[in-house]
């Protein structure tokens, strides 16, 4: 994996500053399409602490997939954006509850998904004792 200390709101304040999209900051200029195991960056979503392993090399594709672990109990608090954005949370192991503003959490499961607006999160939780992989 490829480490590194710029943080998502970083990235997004220099994209805007030289008015290009904030994730080719992080892409490849190679443009071969394989995202292999070992070369995928890795960078932080926003002020959060939370590390995400980007999943693409392509900066102005929606949406910019990435993947994540969470150990069992791990809790995420969103951080409000006032981008309009859709995204989607699809589970792989173990289990996980959504909160989105104003309705029940949502409980997923191994193979469940969940697509909502960005704007909506409020939280993520890691459920049961297993780590939880999510895209």
């Amino acid at each position: 994996m490829i480490r590194s200390r710029l943080r998502l709101a970083s990235l997004n304040r220099i994209a805007h500053a030289l008015r290009i999209p904030m994730f080719e900051l992080l892409s490849s200029d190679d443009r071969d399409p394989d995202v292999r195991l070992d070369g995928r960056p890795v960078t932080e979503l926003g002020d959060s602490g939370v590390e995400v392993e980007l999943l693409t090399k392509f900066s102005n594709w929606q949406p910019m997939p990435f993947h994540r672990t969470f150990a069992a109990g791990e809790k995420y608090e969103a951080v409000r954006s006032s981008h309009a954005r859709e995204e989607w949370t699809y589970v792989r192991p173990g289990e996980m509850e959504v909160y989105l503003c104003n309705q029940n959490p949502h409980i997923l499961v191994p193979g469940d998904l969940v697509h909502f607006a960005r704007s909506r999160l409020d939280a993520l939780d890691s459920m049961g004792n297993e780590p939880l992989q999510f895209i």
